[in-house]
């Protein structure tokens, strides 16, 4: 698990401004004069990347096993040797589910201000989570059969492809599960030591996401933290997707 060390400070109604990520160490609390300079500790984990979620069926093409288990099959994979030298070869027209599985966990060590303790904590987490972004450029379809980003905006057509266009679900969408557990214990200097762990499940039920069978060759989809909240913070997880065809190629090829 990585960890990075920030502190943010509240004034009065506990506004939180968030800086870039420090070093080595955790900043100190300090008295400024009414405002309080809090420190938290962060760290991140990929417990399953999105290669790893995809991999069976990745493998499953280079053995040219065509079957599709709905439970585990995440997506199709171009099976054609010509394009073994690819990690993530697709064509459009076929589902490719969103994936992926991260978690975060905050730690505050606080002095004992009441209920402010909890709040400062509480918000900082919440800040983390909603910053949470599972991006892709991939056209998909949607229940009328008309092309959209994954979010559901409209997208460009460039002669006979739609051009790709990024976009974004954050925690707050269904295709996100996300699960917290919350430890406080206080020290022998009466300090409120607490810890938060979050959970973020993309598409746990592996919901079925057809792709466009006109979309654009060459696309991706990562997650990260948005940079709004933290400047410097490595992406999470990155896959590059190759688009080479679509379906109609596997019934005229």
């Amino acid at each position: 698990m990585r960890k990075f060390y920030f502190f943010v400070v509240f004034l009065a109604f506990l506004t939180i401004f968030c800086v870039p990520v420090l070093a080595e160490t955790v900043v100190p609390q300090q008295d400024l004069g009414g405002s309080y300079q809090i420190p938290f500790i962060f760290e991140q984990e990929v417990i399953c990347s999105m290669a790893e979620q995809y991999s069976c069926s990745r493998e499953k093409a280079r053995k040219r096993n065509y079957s599709i288990d709905l439970n585990t099959d995440r997506a199709v994979f171009v099976s054609d040797k010509i394009y073994q030298s690819l990690e993530f070869p697709i064509r459009s027209g076929y589902f490719f589910n969103p994936a992926g599985e991260y978690s975060f966990t905050v730690t505050t060590e606080l002095p004992n201000l009441g209920g402010i303790t909890e709040t400062a904590h509480s918000e900082i987490v919440t800040k983390i989570l909603n910053s949470f972004r599972y991006e892709t450029n991939l056209i998909y379809v949607d229940c009328d059969k008309k092309a959209v980003t994954l979010s559901g905006g409209e997208v460009t057509k460039l002669g006979t492809t739609y051009k790709p266009k990024v976009t974004y679900i954050s925690a707050d969408n269904p295709l996100i599960k996300t699960e917290k557990s919350y430890t406080i214990t206080t020290d022998d200097s009466g300090k409120i030591i607490e810890k938060t762990t979050v959970v973020i499940t993309v598409n746990p039920e592996n919901e079925y996401m057809y792709t466009h069978f006109q979309m654009a060759n060459t696309n991706h989809a990562t997650t990260y933290y948005s940079k709004a909240y933290f400047e410097g913070l490595p992406d999470l997880d990155f896959m590059e997707v190759n688009v080479v065809g679509s379906v109609y190629d596997d019934f005229y090829l």
